[in-house]
């Protein structure tokens, strides 16, 4: 097998699970759905999503903090990250959202999120996201993860 059909094959097993995804988040009445994992092979990527701040010019925009909040319950699920880790994201204006480790006993979930980003304590951002996981990933569903500061 050469590296042309193993990408296809990779690619068309993501894309397969994110349709799972989507399907399964259509039943808006329940945020948490039992789905039995446990026949699912799941690949070994690890999938993490992120919000980009920069200026109209495309400057990356360095925030002082950020804040990810479940909108329904009120959660923090901001992404802990070592200071080297937010002086990178601030030096490149890449800000982590939501990925795998993220509700990983949950697959099923559903999120409305809000990401929030501060300089010198006032808000200067906020965006909302629809975010879940399968019994594999993490998944974006509804949201931008350009934002331009103004």
């Amino acid at each position: 097998m050469n590296r042309n059909e193993m990408f296809r094959i990779m690619r068309n097993s993501f894309i397969g699970i994110l349709m799972l995804f989507f399907l399964l988040g259509c039943n808006e009445n329940d945020d948490s759905l039992n789905i039995d994992c446990s026949e699912i092979a799941c690949t070994e990527i690890f999938i993490s999503h992120h919000v980009t701040v920069k200026d109209p010019s495309g400057v990356a925009i360095p925030l002082d903090s950020i804040s990810v909040t479940d909108v329904d319950t009120g959660e923090d699920i901001t992404r802990s990250l070592t200071d080297e880790e937010f002086e990178e994201a601030r030096r490149t204006g890449t800000y982590p959202l939501y990925d795998d480790l993220t509700d990983a006993n949950e697959p099923g979930i559903s999120r409305h999120i809000v990401f929030e980003g501060f300089i010198a304590s006032e808000k200067v951002i906020s965006a909302e996201y629809q975010v879940g996981r399968d019994c594999c990933h993490s998944a974006v569903g509804k949201g931008n993860l350009n934002l331009i500061l103004e």
